[in-house]
């Protein structure tokens, strides 16, 4: 058992735990677990009972199968919430006492957006159980199936999409968010990650006052290869009709920013920006163009990779020929790219190096207690340093409330 000292907090770490989470982000995995659903309809059981993790449980009553309306070609679909190589997509039939052959004549698609989506296979006839091999896996982020040219029910009890990270995530979750105005809903619940509260009363979306061309903005503090932004408007009672006539630009600082995209009018539900060819850039901004309105939106995904150019990041490098850096701002932390385990808990396992800096404002004490100590007159950036051979298999995921890491030793390198 060893503990790292984050501020008062003692964090206990399991190193076989570690060594398993290292080398499972390797491989492929169920990417679809618990990621948003929908579907054409519902019958009483919603979309996100397919992707729950239980399978085996393929009767109705278990409470574990999605389940339509009867209508024409019914769909069922997963956001995976960035862009994977998709090697296979297995599907499990309801096998209860009437109803399996319902699920009949399926067509898979994939896609990076909802405006890009391919035919990636097609089940001619029903099914027990079911895997389409995609044999050149593709990048996608939506993964859609759908009864094709019959009108029947929709109805199956899990969906597994077995894939890999394709180097793309959302970078811009818990990063520092601003707008031009504040209308009780601050900028940063733009950048929360919850996608699919798309109600103000959820508390998870930004809102302007009413102003003439009103904007909202992300620093992603630092440089990135930006390939595309996801917006998520405002779904309830009044209001999904104000965000419309959308300007996005992007820029490495806010002197330098261009136009990557427009939305001419207004969007249903989500809208994607592609950004092709992928723009290097810290800053990210939205603004309602050429009209006096409320601006709100629900959440903003920023999907983008590590720019190679060190500019404008504070980094260090123990061996340039071999060893990739990624700097992480105060209040963040990392994790794996598929196994949902802190970085902090992994470090060891895969032999990084974490450095502290020092507080802007204060000082830490580099003991066991590590004290904060007000008033110091020592500034600079707040931040840690991960070293690593294989920084792609780590993102950025939520805030934390430790400010203060202690340096880990020589013999965690």
């Amino acid at each position: 058992m060893v503990y790292l000292n984050m501020d008062s907090l003692l964090v206990p770490l399991e190193l076989s735990f570690l060594l398993f989470a290292a080398v499972y982000a390797q491989g492929t995995s169920n990417v679809a677990l618990w990621k948003t659903a929908s579907q054409s309809s519902n019958f009483g059981q919603p979309a996100l009972r397919g992707v729950d993790g239980n399978v085996g449980n393929n009767a109705m009553e278990s409470g574990s199968c999605f389940h339509t309306r009867k209508e024409y070609q019914p769909w069922w679909r997963v956001d995976l919430h960035q862009d994977y190589y998709i090697t296979s997509v297995v599907i499990h039939n309801r096998l209860d006492h009437c109803c399996a052959g319902r699920a009949r004549n399926i067509e898979l698609t994939i896609g990076k957006s909802l405006d890009s989506m391919n035919q990636a296979g097609y089940l001619d006839g029903g099914l027990t159980t079911h895997t389409f091999t995609v044999e050149q896996p593709l990048i996608g982020r939506f993964v859609q199936l759908q009864l094709k040219g019959i009108t029947e029910f929709f109805h199956l009890c899990e969906v597994e999409v077995m894939a890999y990270p394709s180097g793309t995530s959302n970078v811009a979750l818990w990063k520092t968010a601003s707008q031009s105005s504040n209308f009780g809903q601050p900028a940063l619940r733009g950048v929360d990650g919850n996608v699919g509260n798309n109600a103000m009363e959820s508390g998870s979306c930004f809102h302007t006052r009413k102003e003439y061309q009103p904007w909202w903005r992300v620093d992603l503090h630092q440089d990135y290869y930006i390939t595309s932004v996801v917006i998520h408007n405002r779904l309830d009672h009044c209001c999904a009709g104000r965000a419309r006539n959308i300007k996005l630009t992007i820029g490495k600082s806010l002197d330098s920013m261009s136009q990557a995209g427009y939305l001419d009018g207004g969007l249903t539900t989500t809208h994607t920006f592609t950004v092709d060819p992928p723009l290097v850039g810290r800053f990210v901004q939205l603004q309602l163009k050429g009209i006096t309105e409320f601006f709100h939106l629900c959440e903003v995904e920023v999907m983008a990779y590590p720019s190679d150019s060190d500019e404008g990041n504070d980094v260090n490098s123990v061996d340039s020929n071999k060893t990739a850096v990624k700097e992480f701002p105060v209040n963040t932390t990392v994790i794996s790219g598929i196994g949902g385990v802190c970085a902090l808990v992994i470090l060891g396992a895969a032999g990084i190096l974490l450095k502290r800096k020092i507080s802007n404002g204060y000082c830490h004490k580099a003991d066991e207690t590590s004290e904060r100590q007000e008033n110091c007159s020592r500034t600079g950036e707040s931040s840690f340093t991960v070293q690593t051979m294989e920084p792609s298999l780590y993102e950025e995921l939520s805030l934390r409330e430790s400010k203060t890491y202690t340096e880990l030793g020589n013999g965690w390198q």
